[in-house]
């Protein structure tokens, strides 16, 4: 994730049928219908541009396990 702003977490939603994992987390069961998910994230690096400005950037890995298809909207 890339934002202005230090990010600890994102919210997940998550639609559809079998399990996510995110790193250092217990699976969750996805029962077919919509869940929200707060994922940790894990910060990597801090970029400074030449103007002053800066951004960060941070990230989880997701494990999906379905027969199915899963949806995943971030926020």
């Amino acid at each position: 994730m890339r934002s202005r702003e230090p990010r600890s977490e994102v919210t997940v939603w998550a639609e559809g049928e079998g399990t996510l994992r995110a790193a250092g987390r217990p699976a969750v069961v996805l029962p077919g219908r919509e869940v929200v998910l707060t994922v940790p994230l894990d910060p990597i690096a801090t970029l400074r541009g030449r103007r002053g400005g800066s951004e960060l950037l941070a990230r989880q890995r997701l494990a999906i396990d379905t027969t199915g298809e899963v949806v995943l909207r971030l926020r």
